[in-house]
């Protein structure tokens, strides 16, 4: 084979290797006529290749909210053991609600996204201020993939940031730019929609996953966009870190055997 093919085509495969290894983000944003992803084919298929890429990390673990209790709200919830969503408050707080059905707020409505399902939990905003919308999700363990959908997502004519944005641990810079939550930012009809986004990222497990969704006026935003199917994967430490924790043990028998 020729060196110079070889030498790229290695070239390649390591690239493909460090990017799996990475920062890798997945997402798609779809208006829809109806309250259903039922035709929302471009985040659905961006959810279809996140799940076949964070399988590889491990078990995913996912939340659907459907045995929460309808009209349980507050600025935190304990959605999973180990797993807290809450909202960034200011002068008064901003809420997180759990609904049955789409909600009813402007002509974006947030709603369920679970196949047979009909829960969500709804972002209300509750400061009516210049504040962006920033929904949190802390782990007890670091996770290696995220994910969830976002429906009902729009924002006022004066928006001030470029588009929604996720940041991983305490970072102050985003880590995905998320799109501008659709054309025209308030529609003169009702017209739901759907954004799935997630993200695969090996190298580097976090313990807070934030979004930050813009706002020129909050008025517009109020009530009207939800999150569903949460997923994540708790990182996993590699074999060879069992290996040099395993190995002062085995040593130590050893010794007690002589």
């Amino acid at each position: 084979m020729n060196t110079a093919i070889l030498g790229a085509l290695v070239g390649t495969t390591t690239f493909v290797a460090a990017s799996q290894a990475s920062l890798t983000a997945y997402g798609d944003f779809d208006r829809v006529s109806t309250a259903s992803t039922a035709a929302a084919t471009r985040s659905l298929a961006a959810e279809s290749k996140w799940l076949a890429a964070a399988a590889t990390w491990g078990p995913i673990n996912v939340v659907d909210f459907e045995s929460a209790t309808v009209g349980v709200n507050a600025t935190m919830h304990t959605i999973a053991p180990g797993v807290r969503m809450s909202v960034q408050g200011n002068i008064h707080p901003d809420n997180l609600v759990v609904l049955s059905g789409a909600n009813s707020y402007g002509p974006t409505n947030g709603f369920n996204t679970t196949a047979g399902g009909s829960r969500h939990m709804q972002y209300e905003d509750g400061d009516g201020g210049m504040w962006d919308p920033i929904v949190v999700f802390n782990f007890d363990h670091a996770v290696t993939a995220f994910s969830c959908f976002i429906t009902g997502e729009g924002c006022g004519a004066t928006v001030t940031a470029p588009f929604t944005q996720l940041f991983t641990g305490n970072s102050i810079q985003w880590d995905m730019g998320l799109g501008d939550g659709g054309t025209p930012y308030w529609p003169a009809t009702y017209q739901p929609n759907v954004r799935f986004i997630g993200f695969t990222n090996l190298s580097a497990p976090t313990k807070s996953v934030s979004i930050h969704l813009p706002a020129g006026s909050s008025y517009p935003w109020r009530g009207n966009f939800s999150f569903d199917d949460v997923r994540w994967v708790e990182d996993v430490p590699a074999p060879s870190t069992f290996v040099t924790l395993a190995a002062p043990l085995a040593w130590n028998l050893r010794r007690h055997r002589k």
